[in-house]
């Protein structure tokens, strides 16, 4: 019966996911975009007052948006410089901005790479940080504070509509082989900060909606 509980309450939260992303518009750029639909793209980012730009690396030089004020790196770049240059997309003309990146347990070791280029205005958040973040945001639906384990939560509920869809499927799967492959090419500079032999793979299967590696 309390399993049953908790699972109402799961659902009512993510009928209420809408409410955190409210007025959010998202934008997507990538390199196998078209000429003129990327700079479609990037002039609606632009011109947004609010929105979120989904991006590769298409986007980590040659692009200025002057508003932008936070930077969130998914994948760890291949080189120290990419960081830089992905990071160099906020604080624009002596503004001040904020950059995230994810990082597993094991890859901690690129902070000490980052502050051997300078960068010692790093501060480590823990999962537990972001997620309280998210409770106490504006507009955060109360349902959310019910779920026990967040990211267990939306992991799994992410996996299930993933595994019911064929080509989110197959895309997932296609994203998960191309990221593994990258993973084994870092320099040899960046090797010690992500050491592949410790990336454990089904946990990284789980990063992009995949129940098995």
């Amino acid at each position: 019966e309390a399993e049953e509980e908790e699972d109402r309450g799961g659902g009512d939260a993510a009928g209420s996911q809408a409410k955190v992303f409210e007025g959010t518009r998202l934008f997507k750029l990538h390199g196998s975009l078209g000429a003129e639909e990327r700079a479609g793209y990037v002039n609606d980012f632009a011109k947004a007052g609010r929105g979120a730009l989904l991006a590769s690396d298409a986007v980590s030089r040659g692009l200025d948006f002057p508003g932008i004020d936070w930077v969130i790196q998914y994948d760890p770049p291949q080189r120290t410089e990419e960081y830089l240059h992905r990071v160099g997309r906020t604080a624009r003309i002596g503004n001040t901005g904020n950059s995230l990146i994810f990082l597993q347990p094991s890859e901690t070791g690129f902070l000490d790479v980052l502050r051997s280029r300078g960068l010692t205005d790093l501060r480590e958040l823990s999962a537990g940080q972001l997620h309280n973040a998210l409770l106490s945001c504006k507009g955060a639906p109360p349902e959310l504070a019910r779920i026990r384990d967040i990211p267990t939560f939306m992991g799994a509920d992410l996996a299930s509509r993933v595994a019911t869809v064929p080509a989110l499927a197959a895309q997932a799967r296609s994203a998960f082989n191309a990221a593994y492959r990258a993973y084994r090419t870092f320099p040899r500079e960046l090797r010690a900060a992500f050491p592949c032999g410790q990336l454990h793979t089904g946990h990284y299967a789980a990063s992009f909606a995949l129940r098995e590696a």
